[in-house]
């Protein structure tokens, strides 16, 4: 029987304990990671965590360059996918080299979100998805006196608290995402979430769009929304996460609710669309699943996430 290749594209928790099942399950087989960045795994959840100088980087990672090699399992860092081509069944890289396999897993997580009344100032906004962006804000804090957040996704709430233990000024523009994403943490009410973030001294603002951010000598940044304005050292952005799968755009596949499927229509998006009817999903992952699977962006994920607002004050 022919040796068997599996190509596992992501390298955050779900890819690499999808690598290590496979390995368990399939100990003779190929596996391949191709991976964007040039780190071993890692928790993306700890990030907070090493912002608030509560864990180092070496906190964060989950394996070790070794224990790649221990496991049989082929690493290829800086190595990004572009294309997927399902009737061939191969990957095409950035560097246009092909990798073919007999079965995929696409483990890529998501990417930060921002709406569009926002895009045009995405250069001036933080996010916190990758160890760079947790660099980028440890580098930043140690020089700013106020932050704005915007959104509220669920990473928003260890970096309030982490804002909060370092005493530093905190406004916050509430969408209804984040009062849902806050209210799954702990059951409230948009007035009971406002409230509790006003009892940290977190000024809450009216949901607004940006009109322009103007740039200041001493390094700071007035927003001006539609009828105010607010001088501030750091705008932070968490407005959830979308799919990270621009690859997939042409190959005849799309992400709905975490599940692949393949079906007439316009290709694959990197948005989540609307959900279909159970039965319509069950099909699609009938279709697919010998060849090519999706994990959640949670899946690995040992350790509880978000933490609750009764953990604010510890």
């Amino acid at each position: 029987m022919a040796e068997r290749h599996y190509v596992i594209i992501g390298n955050g928790p779900a890819g690499y304990y999808a690598a290590l099942t496979l390995r368990q399950k399939a100990p003779f087989a190929r596996i391949t990671i191709v991976s964007k960045t040039w780190e071993s795994c890692y928790s993306p959840h700890k990030l907070p965590a090493l912002i608030a100088g509560k864990i180092g980087e070496k906190d964060l990672y989950i394996s070790s360059f070794e224990s790649y090699q221990a496991n049989n399992i082929k690493l290829r860092c800086c190595q990004a996918v572009v294309e997927l081509n399902l009737e061939n069944r191969e990957i095409i890289l950035e560097h246009k080299e092909v990798i073919r396999f007999d079965g995929c897993i696409i483990a890529v997580g998501g990417m930060p979100h921002i709406p569009e009344p926002f895009l045009a100032f995405k250069d001036d906004l933080v996010t916190l998805k990758s160890l760079e962006d947790a660099r980028t804000w440890l580098a930043r804090l140690s020089d700013v006196d106020s932050v704005l957040l915007l959104g509220g996704g669920i990473t928003a709430l260890p970096i309030l608290k982490t804002l909060h233990h370092l005493d530093i000024k905190t406004m916050f523009m509430l969408d209804q995402h984040g009062v849902r994403s806050f209210s799954r943490c702990a059951p409230a009410s948009e007035a009971d979430v406002k409230k509790r973030l006003d009892g940290l001294g977190v000024k809450i603002l009216e949901y607004s769009k940006i009109q322009d951010i103007v740039a200041q000598s001493n390094g700071s940044c007035v927003v001006h929304f539609a009828d105010f304005s607010v001088d501030v050292d750091m705008i932070g952005a968490f407005f959830g996460l979308v799919p990270n799968v621009s690859f997939l755009s042409g190959s005849g596949l799309r992400i709905d609710q975490g599940n692949l499927s393949r079906r007439p229509g316009p290709p694959a998006q990197t948005q989540v669309p609307h959900s279909r009817p159970p039965e319509h999903r069950s099909r699609h992952r009938r279709i697919l699943q010998s060849t090519i699977t999706c994990l959640p962006p949670f899946f690995g994920m040992r350790d509880r996430y978000p933490p609750n607002f009764s953990d604010v004050n510890r």
